[in-house]
């Protein structure tokens, strides 16, 4: 049975964690992924970051062999919106630097707090980019604003061709949390930090058995399905984006 713990509860604990874990120094960092404050805006992931563990993935299989096809990721745009984890325990930035290293140029990480600057963004590489396709990938509650960010971006008339929650735990089996306009939805799950997330109807669920709610971004299995999704939308073919 899935816990259910109420959000005063879930709030204080919450606040503790991160009070141990120094959160008051949320808005400033010495990590080369800094987060991206006000004045600036999203930029991509640092192609020279990638971490060991995840490099080893080319010996098995994860990294695509160069085709013609090859020169559709310029056109795939990934964003991913890390959760409330300031000190990347979670691993969001290796994720974003492993997916450059894929051949995914056009990578672009934000932290929680600056990740609603997509919602400027994307409608701009719409009007410039007739053959995009957006990939929003969030984390914990950056699950939460990549769901918001696809709402917003539905009053433009775009679609998210592809919308991955990872351990949202906080969203529920309702319609406002599987978006219309996401053509596709993959919602990983593994064991929860305060509560674990719903199986959501309208989207591909995956439960991880052997994972928990930190090492989600960087599990082989999340490498593997975000690869073959990826996969799958760079083949496809995308109808001419029209005003």
């Amino acid at each position: 049975m899935r816990s259910r713990i109420d959000w005063a509860t879930r709030g204080a604990l919450a606040l503790a964690i991160c009070s141990l874990l120094g959160c008051q120094s949320i808005l400033s960092t010495g990590n080369s992924e800094a987060v991206i404050g006000h004045q600036t805006t999203l930029r991509a992931a640092n192609e020279d970051t990638e971490p060991t563990h995840l490099a080893q993935n080319a010996a098995t299989g994860l990294v695509p062999s160069s085709t013609d096809s090859d020169r559709e990721k310029e056109h795939i745009y990934i964003f991913l919106i890390n959760g409330l984890d300031p000190f990347h325990y979670a691993g969001m930035p290796d994720l974003a630097a492993h997916l450059r290293a894929l051949g995914y140029s056009q990578v672009h990480y934000s932290e929680l707090f600056a990740a609603y600057e997509c919602v400027e963004k994307i409608p701009l590489i719409f009007q410039h980019d007739t053959r995009a396709k957006f990939v929003l990938i969030g984390y914990s509650f950056g699950a939460n604003m990549a769901r918001n960010i696809t709402h917003a971006l539905r009053e433009q008339g775009i679609m998210v061709d592809l919308l991955i929650y990872l351990n949202a735990n906080t969203l529920r089996n309702i319609p406002y949390d599987q978006p219309e306009n996401a053509r596709r939805i993959l919602n990983i799950l593994a064991w929860g930090f305060l509560l674990d997330g719903d199986q959501l109807d309208r989207a591909e669920n995956i439960e991880l058995a052997d994972a928990w709610h930190f090492n989600t971004p960087t599990h082989p299995r999340t490498l593997q399905l975000i690869q073959q999704e990826l996969s799958v939308l760079q083949d496809r073919q995308q109808p001419v984006n029209a005003e």
